[in-house]
C-alpha cells in the first residue's frame, strides 16, 4: 500500500513540475510575442529607412538642380560685372570728352570775348 507521504510528495512534484512547465509555456508565448512585436518593429524601420532613403535621393536631386542653376547664375553675374566694367570705362571716357569739349568751348568763347 502507498504511503500517504509518498502520495504527497508525487503529489508535489506533480504539482511543481505543472508549475515549472505552465511558467516555461508563459516564457515561450511570451518570447513569440516578443518576437513578433521585435518583428514588426523591425519591419516599421525598414520601411522607414527606405521611406527616408529615398526623400534623400529626391532631395539630393534637388539639390543639385539648386547648385545648377547657382553656378549658371555666378556665371551670368561674371558677365554682367564685366560688362558693367566696361560701360563705367566708357563712361570716365566719354565724361572725360564733355570736359575737353567744354574746356575747347570755354577757351573759344574766351578767345572771341578778346
Amino acid at each position: 500500500m502507498v504511503d500517504v507521504v509518498t502520495i504527497t510528495q508525487i503529489g508535489t512534484t506533480v504539482l511543481l513540475g505543472l508549475a515549472g512547465a505552465a511558467i516555461g509555456f508563459q516564457k515561450v508565448v511570451s518570447s513569440w510575442k516578443t518576437t513578433g512585436v521585435s518583428t514588426s518593429i523591425l519591419t516599421l524601420l525598414h520601411e522607414e529607412i527606405v521611406r527616408t532613403a529615398k526623400q534623400n535621393l529626391e532631395q539630393k536631386i534637388a539639390l543639385d538642380q539648386l547648385q545648377l542653376g547657382y553656378n549658371s547664375l555666378m556665371i551670368e553675374l561674371g558677365k554682367l560685372q564685366l560688362e558693367n566694367q566696361k560701360l563705367h570705362a566708357e563712361i570716365i571716357t566719354l565724361t572725360n570728352e564733355v570736359i575737353g569739349l567744354q574746356t575747347a568751348l570755354d577757351r573759344r568763347k574766351i578767345q572771341n570775348e578778346t
